[in-house]
């Protein structure tokens, strides 16, 4: 059975762009995305009320598809950091922000919740960040987490992941 993922990339929030660490993204205003009545959109769960406002879809909330939790640090300015945690945050895939999750755990947590989507799952709409697309991406071409910085995802991009057999990215 083949199965079609649409993957729509939603913007960074405002704080992110100013070097606040945020796992929160935005609605863009200027992206009109043509999504079928009745198609189901998987999206983070902390995103999921703001969707039916703008898109008549069934919505489904998914905790596996928010941002890297930063913890303790979420909400904190970069330049707020000692330049040890600045370092250690930015050049060690490992580190673990307080009370938060590494960019491996998170890359995991990605992973795992996209090879466990089940066969028969009828074809949806991702709707999410950059930094989760990025995770989609590099899981389908079997990429480690340490190549995120090699790949740049633009707020308002769209791609195609496909299953039949295996998974395959389609560039649209």
């Amino acid at each position: 059975m083949s199965l079609t993922l649409t993957c729509f990339t939603l913007a960074v929030g405002a704080a992110a762009k100013k070097g606040v660490m945020t796992s929160c993204v935005e609605m863009p205003d200027s992206v009109e995305w043509n999504i079928p009545s009745g198609t189901v959109i998987l999206c983070a769960d902390t995103l999921a009320h703001e969707l039916p406002k703008q898109y008549p879809a069934l919505v489904r909330g998914v905790a596996a598809l928010r941002g890297q939790d930063f913890g303790l640090w979420e909400g904190r300015s970069l330049k707020s950091l000692s330049p040890e945690e600045l370092l250690s945050l930015t050049r060690d895939i490992a580190f673990v922000p307080p009370g938060g999750e590494s960019r491996i755990q998170f890359f995991e947590r990605v992973k795992t919740w996209f090879y466990g989507l089940p066969e028969h799952q009828p074809s949806a709409v991702i709707m999410a960040g950059p930094a989760v697309m990025r995770a989609l991406v590099l899981s389908v071409l079997g990429c480690p987490p340490e190549t995120a910085t090699r790949l740049d995802i633009e707020s308002g991009s769209h791609f195609m992941l496909t299953r039949h057999g295996h998974w395959r990215l389609r560039l649209t």
